[in-house]
């Protein structure tokens, strides 16, 4: 009985491994243009006339837009390849338009009330305190050192 059992499955074991599809002759998976790629980053690299600072503990960077209605802040850990050289590293400074910020804000925050997650209670006498330094700096004119204009402060 052992050795029916036994047959029976080698046999369903033969069968199911019988039932593949042929190799394809063309590749499913076809790879880029390799060369191409390689050419251009080449030319790119000789192109570059300045060599990249690459910080090695942490990255931080600041930037204000929109008339001081954006700002980007990054401070990020820096984790660099056990690598001899880094091959590739393309930046380019651009801007972000109205309309990108409200998509991205949007994907984010779907359907989401945004509150100021800080949790500080703000008195009306710490406002009131706020407040009479707002217009002090706007009267002495040092809101220009944090880089607005009167109108924006």
């Amino acid at each position: 009985m052992k050795r029916a059992i036994s047959i029976l499955l080698t046999v369903g074991m033969l069968l199911s491994l019988a039932a593949c599809q042929p190799t394809p002759e063309n590749a499913v998976v076809v790879p880029k243009d390799a060369e191409r790629l390689i050419e251009k980053a080449v030319r790119i690299d000789e192109e570059a006339d300045t060599a990249i600072d690459i910080p090695t503990d942490n990255y931080a960077y600041s930037a204000t837009g929109g008339n001081g209605n954006l700002r980007i802040l990054v401070d990020a850990p820096v984790k660099l390849p056990a690598a001899d050289y880094i091959p590739m590293l393309r930046v380019e400074a651009t801007g972000f338009s109205q309309q990108t910020v409200t998509a991205v804000f949007h994907t984010v925050f779907k359907d989401q009330v945004v509150k100021d997650g800080s949790n500080a209670v703000r008195t009306k006498a710490d406002v009131e305190r706020e407040l009479l330094s707002l217009q002090e700096q706007s009267a002495d004119g040092s809101y220009a050192a944090a880089g607005f204009t009167q109108e924006q402060w």
